[in-house]
């Protein structure tokens, strides 16, 4: 899947970016300034879900992304 996300696939953006912000115990170690990097890809292709995490990621103030609770 990450060599789709990779090929600009957005919904693989959004999984694998989602798996990376959370990481995958065994198997992926989590990196989310690189997770939400993909996510907000994915958001910038307009993809929903993409953009509702994009939303929290600023509403929290997530690595890379400012706080603003507007």
């Amino acid at each position: 899947m990450q060599e789709a996300a990779e090929l600009n696939f957005v919904p693989a953006q959004f999984e694998v970016g989602r798996a990376l912000v959370n990481g995958v115990p065994g198997q992926l170690a989590a990196d989310v300034p690189r997770g939400l990097e993909l996510i907000r890809r994915a958001a910038d292709a307009n993809l929903p879900a993409a953009c509702a995490l994009m939303g929290e990621a600023y509403e929290r103030g997530l690595p890379g992304f400012p706080a603003d609770p507007k």
